[in-house]
């Protein structure tokens, strides 16, 4: 019985000591001045007939965005071997 008790100390103050020094030092995130605003482009398509899901957003500074900045009224069409096209619309 006692051996269990032990480990129970043991492992608390394990915990302890795992929270009270386990802290990392902070980043400074430094941002360029010639930041650049990019189109990026999030999704997966594949080759079954049901909804496909594509997410356009554009590159943000950390600074100065709170929320990520979503594209709207986008055209997107996927073009096939130069032939078939497939076009996408916003829902």
């Amino acid at each position: 019985m006692m051996k269990k008790k032990g480990k129970n100390i043991f492992l608390r103050v394990y915990i302890l000591c795992l929270v009270l020094f386990g802290c990392v030092t902070p980043y400074e995130l430094k941002q360029e001045d010639n930041f650049d605003n990019r189109l990026v482009i999030e999704g997966r398509l594949t080759n079954e007939f049901n909804f496909q899901e594509i997410k356009l957003s554009r590159t943000y500074s950390l600074d100065k965005w709170t929320v990520i900045p979503v594209e709207k009224n986008a055209n997107i069409r996927v073009i096939e071997d130069g032939t078939t096209s497939y076009e996408y619309e916003e829902k």
